[in-house]
């Protein structure tokens, strides 16, 4: 019997896939909690349109990503932090901080589940590289620079 996942599964299946699974399965299990839907016509059309404009989407995100690399080359973002006088930062910068600087400067990045690959915060002043990732993917990488605040 054919399904549309309405949630991901492990070893099944992602959100709006089409999977052929035992009917006993399907109509006990899966229907029956929720976590799928019979693959009928206006179903499958439905998922088809879903795909479609989130492989659209997907793009759009790809060359926001590729014009804010292009552009951190020659102007780093800036991020500014507490630092004393002899430039010691207090706290320092997590990704979070980095993701929120980059979705003000570019929100259609929004759209997109994406990660700061870093092993720990940033907690010195300077020109910093960092990659951008989703799904264990790097799709680019961004320079920062982590300024003391006026």
């Amino acid at each position: 019997m054919k399904v549309v996942l309405l949630e991901n599964i492990k070893h099944l299946g992602q959100k709006n896939e089409i999977k052929d699974v035992s009917i006993g399965y399907a109509r006990n299990f899966l229907i029956k909690r929720g976590l799928a839907k019979p693959a009928d016509k206006s179903a499958i059309n439905e998922v088809e349109e879903i795909n479609k404009t989130s492989s659209e989407q997907k793009e759009v995100v790809k060359g926001a990503l590729k014009t804010l690399q292009d552009e951190t080359k020659e102007n780093p973002i800036k991020i500014s932090v507490k630092a004393g006088k002899r430039g010691e930062v207090f706290g320092s910068v997590k990704d979070v901080d980095i993701l929120n600087t980059i979705y003000k400067k570019f929100p259609k990045i929004k759209a997109e589940k994406i990660k700061v690959d870093m092993n720990k915060p940033l907690k010195e002043l300077g020109v910093h590289e960092i990659q951008l990732m989703s799904g264990g993917k790097t799709l680019s990488t961004v320079k920062i620079e982590i300024v003391p605040e006026a």
